[in-house]
């Protein structure tokens, strides 16, 4: 389904059109003017918002004026759901007048930040061979990811933390807003940077050097492959700490989530 007037357009999922309708977003302007959206994280490009109703939570991610790219997001996913990778539900995308962009998603409730989980208690062991295989599931379908840390694996959750040591993990990957095909021209690159986004992720955790070799180890088995690039990625580890470092010290507010947790970005 969609709406459309003037240059701006707003694409709806036809199972949340009523949805959308009951709650008063109803076209591209009530998604940058609703009274009871929350704002929960405001960086110079874009907002991250969440929209309550009766029935569960609605994520909303729009540009600030002058600004583009928010609704990029919904190729990246489609990208995902093509290649078989469980992603976020899309609601919504669209383009106000003015050009700023905007993504609605629904809540993954039951589901929980992976990074979260392993700081909470969580044995990363138990997390290991599933996002392992989900990475390498990635990139055997020929995309990359480009922000792949630990916080963007979303793993079922509804369990306490013990109990869910001893179930089986369900993940989700989040953030598709960079997921793009790999270039046929030095692919190895691009797989060597989501790797190292991953291990980087994983420092200030109690993960320890051991664990993530095996991740390495599990990833390569889950491609066929033999693990060479441990080199590589080490020394692209050093050089994302160094960035994000830097990115720290110019905007210390730009990696604040919305439960008041920290996350690579």
């Amino acid at each position: 389904m969609s709406y459309t007037s003037g240059p701006g357009y707003y694409k709806v999922e036809a199972k949340y059109a009523d949805l959308l309708r009951s709650v008063g977003l109803i076209d591209g302007m009530s998604v940058f003017e609703h009274p009871d959206i929350e704002v929960w994280r405001s960086i110079t490009e874009r907002e991250n918002c969440v929209l309550d109703h009766a029935k569960g939570r609605l994520h909303i991610k729009r540009d600030k004026p002058g600004h583009r790219g928010v609704n990029s997001e919904v190729e990246g996913l489609k990208l995902l759901q093509q290649a078989g990778i469980k992603t976020v539900p899309i609601v919504a995308s669209g383009m106000a007048h003015d050009g700023r962009g905007f993504f609605i998603s629904d809540d993954l409730a039951g589901y929980e930040d992976s990074e979260k989980l392993v700081a909470g208690g969580l044995s990363f062991d138990r997390l290991l061979l599933s996002t392992a295989q989900l990475a390498a599931r990635l990139h055997r379908a020929g995309l990359h990811h480009r922000d792949l840390y630990l916080c963007h694996f979303y793993a079922r959750a509804e369990l306490s933390v013990e109990e869910l040591a001893e179930s089986e993990v369900d993940i989700v990957l989040m953030d598709a807003g960079r997921v793009a095909k790999l270039p046929w021209l030095l692919p190895k690159r691009w797989i060597v940077k989501d790797l190292a986004q991953f291990i980087y992720s994983t420092q200030a955790l109690p993960v320890s050097d051991a664990e993530r070799g095996r991740w390495l180890s599990a990833y390569a088995e889950a491609r066929g492959i033999a693990m060479t690039l441990r080199g590589a990625i080490d020394a692209k580890v050093r050089q994302i700490a160094v960035h994000d470092a830097a990115l720290r010290r110019r905007d210390p507010t730009r990696n604040v989530a919305i439960a008041g947790k920290i996350v690579p970005k």
